[in-house]
Parts: structure tokens; sequence; C-alpha cells
């Protein structure tokens, strides 16, 4: 017996080896497999002509989050022209649009809605979305910077997508022009046809553009659709900067005047600032220290001291280390990206700020943020996707002189990401 195991162990061994090999690869195999999916639902839009959507709002799917994996048609392409897992509203009317997918048994799941397109009221065509209403500056250096014309259209605010987040559809086409192209010249976004940070966009996208700074002076750019435009300035400024934290504290003879664009830093904190035209700064970026930060009302630096004015565009994107902000009296504008992705973020104190504007996805990916508190008699814009992808139950009190300020902002403040958090309203004069 012993010299028969001793014969066979070897082949006994293999064939074991095998046996065990076939069954974890085929486990893997069958847990590689994507799951069917077992509904679809899919829901009717209203839509204003020359704008577009993505399917992310409007369809879901049992497992969830699947609608990338669907295949859409369109009853009548003419008026709803579906690219790249979008709809494209083209002219006004009505089409069906039907959602399917075949499984692994061969069978099919889909479910078909009502799409309605109207018209587009004038007054409501476009917004270009920068934060700043009227004008921009862009240090000369810059590689470019990204501008986009959005609808503003109040009708077609809607609650659809599988975060129950609220969207406004996206402007589709328009005509954009330069004043001056030996100042800046524009040129198309590279991200047509494929996903960036924020939305998937149709073939023949061209709602946002590329302003590359060309050299220093001052140009209109200007966005065209069905005889209405709408234009926006940017000052191209010089960017002379270096790194001004002082080895001493220098006396009047030994300061040099900054210049826009320069970027100044903090030697108390580390943190750094961009000078504007109007003297007033812009918060850049923090140190590297600290999960509780403070966002100052101004800032004294080579014996100057800066109103601090506004949080500049990605200053904290992808701070993991932030926990809780409070943002001084000074500051009016909360720039596109600002905070994106500071995943840990819990708190936002914006009761003592005079922020009247927050940008595009400025808190987009906060999924920890918990407490918002909100001076209400000063904020009048949030821009789409603000509060996108934040925490579902946030506690947002919102300070303001009267109900009518609060129930209003809460209406926008829904719109933009923030439907699911339970609201508090506290008098403040």
């Amino acid at each position: 017996m012993n010299r028969f195991l001793r014969k066979h162990f070897f082949t006994f061994f293999l064939s074991l080896m095998i046996i065990l090999m076939n069954l974890q690869f085929g486990s893997l195999s069958v847990s590689a497999e994507e799951e069917d999916i077992q509904k679809i639902s899919l829901s009717g839009l209203d839509l204003s002509e020359n704008t577009y959507i993505n399917f992310g709002y409007g369809t879901y799917t049992e497992p969830s989050n699947r609608w990338k994996d669907l295949t859409y048609t369109s009853s009548d392409e003419s008026i709803i022209k579906i690219s790249n897992h979008c709809m494209i509203a083209l002219k006004p009317g009505k089409a069906t649009v039907t959602a399917s997918y075949v499984n692994s048994d061969g069978s099919t799941v889909s479910d078909s809605a009502v799409m309605n397109v109207d018209s587009i009221y004038p007054w409501h065509l476009m917004n270009l979305d920068t934060v700043s209403p009227t004008s921009i500056d862009i240090e000369i250096d810059y590689l470019y910077t990204i501008i986009y014309a959005t609808s503003e259209d109040t009708r077609h605010n809607f609650s659809v997508d599988e975060n129950d987040n609220w969207t406004n559809p996206s402007i589709y086409s328009v005509s954009w022009s330069s004043s001056n192209e030996n100042v800046v010249k524009i040129r198309p976004c590279p991200f047509t046809g494929v996903e960036d940070s924020f939305f998937i966009h149709p073939e023949g996208y061209n709602g946002r553009i590329y302003l590359t700074p060309v050299s220093e002076g001052t140009a209109t750019i200007s966005a065209s659709y069905g005889g209405v435009t709408n234009s926006v300035t940017v000052n191209i400024i010089s960017n002379k900067s270096s790194d001004t934290t002082p080895s001493k504290t220098p006396d009047n003879n030994e300061i040099e005047t900054a210049k826009a664009g320069d970027k100044l830093v903090d030697p108390n904190t580390g943190s750094t600032y961009i000078l504007k035209s109007d003297g007033s700064v812009g918060f850049s970026s923090p140190s590297n220290n600290g999960s509780n930060i403070t966002i100052p009302s101004d800032v004294t630096i080579n014996g100057v001291t800066y109103p601090v004015t506004s949080i500049l565009p990605k200053a904290f994107n992808n701070n993991k280390r932030i926990k809780k902000v409070t943002v001084g009296k000074n500051v009016t504008v909360i720039d596109y990206a600002a905070f994106k992705n500071a995943t840990n973020l819990s708190r936002l104190d914006l009761k003592s700020s005079n922020v009247t504007t927050i940008g595009k996805g400025a808190f987009f990916g906060c999924k920890k943020l918990k407490t918002i508190n909100i001076n209400g008699n000063q904020l009048k814009k949030v821009f789409n996707g603000a509060f996108r992808n934040t925490k579902r139950k946030a506690n947002v009190t919102i300070y303001a002189k009267d109900k009518n300020i609060y129930k209003k902002l809460v209406k926008e403040l829904k719109k933009k990401g923030l439907k699911n958090a339970t609201f508090k309203y506290k008098k403040m004069k």
C-alpha cells in the first residue's frame, strides 16, 4: 500500500492541483461576468431646443447605475438626437426615446418615454458660466481657461438622476467670438465626446471653449445663438510673480509694489494668494498643514494688507486633510471646483461671510459635508453642480432677514445638489 501511494503520489497531487485551479478560475470567471439588468425605467423630460443632457439623469436601472451599458434610440432624430449617451434637443416637438439591454440569456429588457422639446426663450437663452458676471482676469502664462455657455431656462429644472440631484440641461451649440485675437484666442475644448469631471458631452458639442492668452490686454468674448448674445470682458494680465515670502520684515523702502497676477505667500500660514487688478486677493492654495481652515477677511504680506475677496478655482481640489472651513467677511465668490473632492470636509461655515456666488462644482464630491451654515442675505447665485455628490442628509442652516429669502434659497440649493438636505431658518438682519 505504501509502495502504491509513493508510486502514484505525484499523479494524485498533480490532479488535485488541476481540480483546485479549475474551481478557482471557474469561480473567478463567473464573478467577472457582468450582471444582467433586471429593470429599466426611463423618465420623460421637458427640454429646450439647442440643449443636451446625458442619460445619467432620468434613467434608472436594477442593478443601479448601469445607464452607460444601455442602447438608446429616438423615434425622430430631427427632434431628439442620440449621441454618446446624451439626448440633444434639436428643435421643438416630441420624440419617443427607448433604452434597451440584451441580457446573457438573449432576453431584452427595455423602457420608453416621450421627450418634449420647447422653443428656448431669448431671456433664458444663455449665461456665460465664469462665476464673475462681467469680467475675468487670466494670467498671461496660463495654458488655458475654460468658459461655458449654460441654459438658465428655469421652466426646465428637474430632479431625476439616481442620486436625486438636480440639473439644468446644457447649451449644445453656440457661436463664439473674440474681439481681439491678438490678446486672447478661442479654441475648441478637447473634451468633446468623452467624459470629464462633471459631464458626458455629445459629439458636436461646443458649449464650452478654451481661452488661450496671447498678450497682455483686454478682449470681449461673446457667445451667440438665435439672435441673442452674451459677453464677458477678459483681462490678460502679467504674471511676473516670484515667491514673495520675505526673509525678514521689510521697511517701507524695501517693499516693491506687487502687480495684478502676482502670487503672494502669507509668511505666517504658508497659504498663497493671487493679487487682483482691484487690489484685493484671491485665496489660491493652503499650506500642507491643518484640518481646520479659516479663509481670512484680509491678509498682510510684506507690510501690505489685502482684502481676501474670493476662493480661487481648485484651491482645495482633492484636498484630503481639511475637515472644517470658515470663510471671512470679505469673501464674495467661491469659484468653480474650489473644494471639489475634498472628501473629508464635514463643516462649511459661511455665516459671517458675504459670499454672493458659489461656482460650478465648488463642493462636488464632498461626501462627508454634513453641516453647512449660509448667510442667506448675501448669497445670490449658485451654479450648476455646486453641491452635487455631497452627503445626502446634510444639515443646512440659512441665516436670513426674512423667510422669503430663506425659501427662495432653499429652492435654489435643492436644484444644485442639496435636495435631500435638512434646512433650518434662523433670523439674521
